[in-house]
């Protein structure tokens, strides 16, 4: 499994939630020290984590390059465009 390090240093604009159990505030330090947008600690709503991604693949077409053809991503029946 890559981490979130190998992930930044082959694309730095690919979006990151790290979903996990571990809630101590050393742990979410750490995971977002590793390059990772956003934490979510286990259990957690998943409209909220719906919402979360929506706003992520908003934010990627501020850095989108404009003559590749865009996509559309669908998770649970919520879509977005990339």
């Amino acid at each position: 499994m890559k981490s979130a390090r190998q992930i930044r240093q082959r694309d730095p604009r690919l979006p990151i939630i790290m979903l996990t159990a571990r809630s101590a505030a050393e742990d979410r330090i750490h995971g977002l020290e590793l390059g990772a947008d956003d934490y979510m600690v286990k259990p957690f709503h998943l409209r909220e984590l719906l919402l979360r991604v929506e706003r992520m693949l908003e934010r990627t077409t501020w850095f989108a390059d404009k003559s590749q053809p865009s996509r559309t991503i669908t998770i649970a029946g919520v879509s977005s465009r990339s």
